[in-house]
């Protein structure tokens, strides 16, 4: 992290001193434009007041206006290109300082009701895993990156194929600076302004209703034309204007409804098309990025994009004062409607097709960024057969690293299938259980996990560790944890062997049938195949360890010394606990002992 913090930096550092220097070229750009101004006034008035010089004197200074005011524009597009990157960078060393919390996407509009692991692991929300991610350009590709961490168990080429694009994007910086400046703004692009217009009905236009417009715009614009340069009767001009403007009433309801639909497309079109035209230009070599080259590229994706703009870009002009007469006149509103409907149903498929593509690009640069700021974390190594899960030195990826507890986590459904955590509340287990969690989340991801190496098997991760209530469906917190472990349950006697994480199982229940329910369920999951860790406080639970065919071991959390039973070390020690907490906490409530 501190290698990416330096290049983060001196990036920036070279960013602001680039834009200084293009704010004094502008500056004399100013000047200059300024000075030719006023000598073409100054020359303009010595020769028609004064006649002390020739007329045709005072248009000489034109040219360096002009010339001044193009440098001028170009030097601003520069200039904001910089501090869209200036603001890329920041927003960067924000992260790597651990400033990222609340800062940029939460994801909650991807959130999934009830889903077996993503409120418990923290996915989305402020300060959530999808917030520290999420780098995306795009709405598509925020959706693609949401799925990444919720659609687990995918398939272990899928998991391979994305490692593979992640490690070969991870040192790109210059890909991801590109990426960075594509559109006008530094604003993310919404997919569902493109899904909206594609879903419509299409607005049915004959085909001879185009060629018909063509011709009799080509038509009157042609004798409007000679009737300026005197050389025939503006009357000629009457019946085809009378004509076209028959023709444009009459489809005036369907053209407005097109120019309806497509008013918020030509605001997104341009990052997307920019986007593609980006791909289309790079060498990729793992098989997953090329494979998604070849999507976004294909069917002359970057043409046809390019033509959509421009009839986007023509509508938009016939908004303005200037435009509006002559476009109407010449039927240019209602030809670029027909044109643009006839696109949407020549190319509705591929576009769906195209961003896809860009989508799942864009989420896999935001994870290769993720990766690039964490260069202390490791890619997992995934295995075939038995389930699997052997950290060393594991971590929470959303703790900075200096205040980051490591831990050895070993789990085999040959060997230890189950970890029985026991502790005081504080002590840790609950966030250790989630850092299992997480990052086998972030492994199916195609990340790098917060770990100095991790082997794992493609689980189907289930966690059941911030259980709530819900008054709006009339559920219980104990009906609520009994439908998740109902749903681990039924998971884990399909293909993919389950990773069961639980926190306090059947709190709400009295210590003798909380032990007997437990037992049943953590039975259940062993017979099927499932491996994982259960956290309690209740020392009743941890026989569960020593049971016959369990094949678990007690483990515990606690205080570094004895004498102070709230310093915690977070780390995780053999055995079962035999620390109490209870006068502590009892002074923490303000009692007096």
């Amino acid at each position: 992290m501190d290698s990416a913090l330096l290049h983060y930096q001196q990036r920036l550092q070279q960013l602001q001193s680039s834009i200084g220097a293009i704010q004094s070229r502008q500056l004399l750009t100013t000047m200059v434009f300024s000075a030719a101004i006023l000598v073409f006034f100054i020359l303009s008035f010595a020769a028609l007041s004064r006649r002390t010089i020739p007329v045709w004197s005072s248009p000489l200074s034109l040219p360096f206006v002009l010339l001044s005011a193009r440098k001028y524009g170009r030097q601003q597009s520069i200039r904001l290109k910089l501090a869209r990157l200036q603001d890329f960078y920041t927003i960067g060393i924000n992260r790597l300082q651990g400033k990222w919390a609340g800062q940029g996407q939460s994801g909650e509009e991807f959130s999934i009701p009830n889903h077996v692991y993503e409120h418990d692991l923290n996915l989305f929300g402020t300060g959530s895993l999808f917030q520290r991610l999420c780098t995306t350009r795009t709405h598509a590709g925020s959706q693609r990156l949401a799925n990444y961490l919720q659609d687990a168990p995918i398939t272990m080429d899928e998991c391979l194929a994305r490692q593979a694009a992640v490690q070969e994007l991870q040192g790109n910086t210059h890909l991801r600076e590109q990426v960075a400046t594509l559109g006008k703004t530094f604003n993310q692009s919404t997919w569902e302004t493109f899904a909206t217009w594609l879903s419509q009905e299409p607005t049915k236009f004959a085909a001879w209703m185009r060629l018909f417009a063509a011709c009799t715009s080509l038509a009157t614009g042609f004798i409007l034309l000679i009737a300026i340069t005197g050389h025939a009767s503006w009357e000629l001009a009457i019946p085809f204007i009378a004509v076209q403007a028959a023709f444009g009433w009459a489809l005036r309801p369907r053209v407005l409804q097109v120019i309806q639909h497509t008013r918020f497309v030509s605001i997104e079109i341009g990052l997307i098309r920019e986007g593609l035209a980006l791909l289309a230009t790079q060498n990729f070599q793992s098989a997953k990025l090329k494979e998604l080259t070849r999507k976004a590229t294909s069917e002359q994706s970057a043409t046809e994009m390019l033509q959509l703009e421009r009839y986007l870009k023509t509508l938009d002009q016939r908004q303005k004062d200037w435009f509006y007469g002559p476009f109407l006149l010449l039927l240019v509103g209602t030809q670029c409607a027909m044109a643009i409907e006839a696109w949407r149903i020549r190319n509705g498929s591929n576009l769906k097709n195209w961003v896809e593509a860009w989508a799942e690009f864009d989420a896999l640069s935001a994870i290769a960024c993720y990766a690039y700021e964490c260069q202390q974390d490791t890619f997992p190594e995934f295995v075939e057969g038995s389930a699997t899960y052997e950290a060393v030195g594991l971590g929470h990826p959303l703790l900075q690293p200096e205040m980051c507890v490591r831990n050895d986590v070993k789990l085999h459904s040959q060997g230890n299938r189950l970890l029985v955590i026991s502790g005081s509340n504080m002590s840790g287990k609950s966030t250790l259980l989630r850092a299992v969690g997480i990052n086998a989340v972030l492994a199916a991801a195609g990340a790098p996990v917060r770990a100095r190496s991790l082997r794992l098997s493609l689980f189907a991760t289930c966690a059941s560790l911030s259980i709530q209530d819900s008054i709006l469906e009339g559920k219980s917190k104990f009906m609520a944890e009994l439908d998740r472990l109902r749903e681990t349950i039924r998971l884990s006697k399909e293909q993919i062997p389950v990773l069961f994480l639980i926190d306090e199982i059947f709190s709400g229940t009295n210590s003798h049938d909380r032990r007997i329910a437990a037992e049943a369920v953590i039975r259940t999951l062993i017979a099927a195949g499932a491996v994982g860790a259960i956290s309690t406080h209740d020392l009743a639970l941890t026989e569960l360890a020593d049971l016959p065919r369990m094949q678990g071991s007690n483990w515990h959390m606690g205080s570094k010394d004895a004498s102070n039973p709230l310093d915690f070390d977070y780390l995780l020690k053999p055995g079962i606990t035999t620390e109490s907490n209870a006068l502590a906490i009892a002074r923490l409530a303000g009692v007096a002992l």
